[in-house]
């Protein structure tokens, strides 16, 4: 195996800032996050079914207004608490 030897100069700064993210509020905002990808996905199938059937009913509207209505909330804390995590806001 061949060894080689290089000169390097390496200039780092003297100190490194790390902002800490809340792990409460991260793992809720999370939480939230795939309940958002769920109800988005079950928002999308039902909306291709809705729109494919001939004469749609008042429960597909039902449903489609609840699973649309459901995701836009669960976005909503997503990014409510995960701006809260990032900033560090406890109450």
């Amino acid at each position: 195996m061949a060894n080689f030897k290089v000169n390097t100069t390496i200039s780092a700064p003297s100190e490194i800032d790390i902002p800490l993210v809340r792990a409460d509020h991260h793992e809720t905002s999370n939480i939230f996050r795939l309940f958002f990808e769920v109800f988005l996905s079950v928002f999308s199938a039902l909306l291709g079914y809705t729109l494919s059937i001939p004469s749609p009913q008042a429960i597909h509207y039902i449903a489609l207004s609840i699973t649309g209505i459901a995701a836009l909330a669960f976005i909503g804390m997503y990014i409510y608490f995960s701006y809260r995590a990032k900033k560090g806001i406890t109450s």
